[in-house]
Parts: C-alpha cells; sequence; structure tokens
C-alpha cells in the first residue's frame, strides 16, 4: 500500500517535470523596493571578520561562505 501511494504520486508529478522558472522576473532594485518600499535605504555591507565572523558561524551552525554581506534596512520614522 505504502508504494502504492509513492507510485500515485509520482505518477501525478510527472506532468508537472519539465516546468520550471524561465529566468529571473525582477531585478534586485525592483525586487528591493517592491518589498521595503519606493524609499528603500541603499544596500550597506558588514563585514564579517574576527569576532563577528565566529558570531554568525554560532548563529548559523557553519561558517558564512563570504566575508561580506549585502543588507538592507526598512526605513522607520523615529518619533522623538
Amino acid at each position: 500500500m505504502k508504494h502504492l501511494r509513492s507510485l500515485l504520486l509520482l505518477a501525478a508529478l510527472i506532468p508537472y517535470a519539465g516546468v520550471s522558472a524561465k529566468g529571473v522576473c525582477q531585478k534586485p532594485a525592483e525586487f528591493v523596493a517592491e518589498s521595503l518600499g519606493a524609499d528603500a535605504a541603499v544596500p550597506k555591507g558588514l563585514s564579517l571578520a574576527g569576532n563577528l565572523a565566529t558570531e554568525v558561524m554560532a548563529i548559523l551552525g557553519h561558517a558564512c561562505p563570504h566575508s561580506r554581506l549585502r543588507f538592507w534596512r526598512e526605513r522607520v520614522k523615529r518619533h522623538v
């Protein structure tokens, strides 16, 4: 019975085997603007060196393959 279910699932998925994404839909800047708003901040870089690299490795559970990470931060209006 278990094998029959697996076989039926496989048979149902065969028509989708050739379906895949065709290229990139959005440019990175468009994705960031859509995700964070039109006034998204300029990307910043975080250098992973020394103690910071050790902390990142502890969080990820493995070494980060890059020495510099780009990130964006949503602009938040601060009321003082």
